[in-house]
């Protein structure tokens, strides 16, 4: 009796260790865009784990694998502990979103566009986002034809 007593508990704690394994995370894909003129290169943070570093304006980060839901992202100076920009972004299970920054690191603004990859068969695809804020209006052409007119600041 002195032994069953034991192994009756150990037995009874291997069962309650035992759960069914959570599932793995869905993943999404999160890239981010410099459009901040007077930032130097930046380093950007998903839940506090570095990203990677944009090496100046107008460049971006590649699509990065991130897990899906809501995640904090956190943009500081290449070099710095503070950080000028820290915000939700939720992440699409399977989507593709971009982070986009832009105007000036005192009024900095952001959006957050989910974009589709896949271009229409036989098609190139392209963003065009007007992140100057000299300019009040663009047009953008692609070999003498307007593919975008009249676009303003961030829209």
């Amino acid at each position: 009796m002195k032994i069953l007593i034991p192994v009756l508990a150990i037995c009874l704690g291997m069962l309650s260790g035992c759960s069914k394994d959570d599932p793995p995370p869905q993943t999404g894909f999160l890239r981010v865009l410099h459009g901040v003129p007077n930032a130097p290169a930046v380093e950007v943070r998903v839940n506090g784990t570095l990203l990677g570093t944009i090496g100046s304006y107008s460049l971006s980060l590649p699509y990065s694998a991130v897990n899906a839901g809501s995640a904090t992202v956190q943009v500081r100076l290449q070099g710095t502990a503070t950080d000028f920009l820290s915000t939700p972004v939720n992440v699409t299970a399977n989507g593709y979103s971009t982070l986009i920054l832009a105007d000036s690191a005192a009024k900095l603004k952001t959006s957050v566009v989910v974009e589709d990859p896949v271009p229409a068969s036989g098609k190139a695809k392209i963003n065009i986002y007007h992140l100057g804020t000299v300019a009040s209006a663009a047009s953008f052409t692609s070999n003498g034809a307007v593919i975008s007119a009249n676009r303003t600041f961030n829209d």
